[in-house]
């Protein structure tokens, strides 16, 4: 009786019947799912990447500052 189990939707415009599914929609829909989830997860690693290399670009540009590397020479030369 567990695959017999059918979904009820109650919509604003009547009762929405779905039909189960067969063991093949299911693998299916399996493969389908999987795909998507590695699609994702590839698309949020390019994403962390990408945010990775611009925060140790401020990272690198915030500790030259720090230590008065990022000034221009003539800076310098006036403050001593």
């Amino acid at each position: 009786m567990r695959g017999l189990l059918c979904v009820v939707i109650l919509t604003f415009y009547g009762v929405l019947q779905i039909k189960p599914l067969t063991e093949e929609e299911k693998q299916q829909k399996l493969v389908e799912l999987r795909e998507k989830m590695s699609e994702k997860r590839a698309k949020k690693a390019a994403e962390d990447a990408k945010d990775a290399k611009a925060n140790e670009l401020i990272r690198r540009k915030a500790g030259k500052v720090r230590t008065g590397l990022a000034l221009p020479p003539n800076s310098l030369a006036s403050n001593s």
